[in-house]
């Protein structure tokens, strides 16, 4: 998934921030 940063790494976006990183189980930071 791309977050909104456009980086493909998770843990960086929270998926409420990054709607595109949706699929996939980020950690807000």
């Amino acid at each position: 998934a791309i977050n909104t940063d456009g980086a493909a790494t998770p843990s960086v976006k929270s998926s409420a921030m990054s709607p595109t990183s949706a699929d996939t189980p980020v950690l807000s930071t």
